[in-house]
């Protein structure tokens, strides 16, 4: 299930080291590919060209290509790179949607076995 809201925490932005030494049009494209990561449904990673990822992202291929690098430098994001495509992955965004994966198999994991026990004992 997709939320149409993204966790996002002011103070770990802020606070984050790596990210604070980027340029303002890193963080920017960054902001915007998360945004673009939550929306597509494939939350956590987005592909494409750098000229396709630069359309999204609402900049030029130039800046994508340099916010590509810089991300990837200061190890932000997880970038992969395979016959002209790119796949941006946030580490964070991969690790809060499988624990509300994991969240939800274990509440469904709950309701069955409180199901079963009540069948039991009813």
């Amino acid at each position: 299930m997709k939320f149409p809201w993204l966790t996002f925490f002011p103070g770990d932005w802020l606070k984050e080291p790596s990210l604070t030494i980027c340029s303002p049009a890193t963080r920017g494209i960054w902001i915007d590919l998360i945004c673009i990561m939550h929306e597509s449904g494939r939350v956590g990673e987005v592909s494409g060209t750098v000229e396709q990822l630069a359309k999204l992202a609402r900049c030029s291929a130039a800046e994508m290509a340099a916010a590509i690098t810089e991300l990837d430098a200061q190890k932000i994001a997880r970038v992969t790179g395979r016959n002209n495509k790119v796949t941006v992955t946030s580490r964070r965004l991969k690790r809060e949607e499988k624990a509300r994966k994991d969240g939800a198999i274990r509440a469904a994991r709950f309701r069955r076995n409180a199901d079963r026990n009540a069948q039991h004992n009813g």
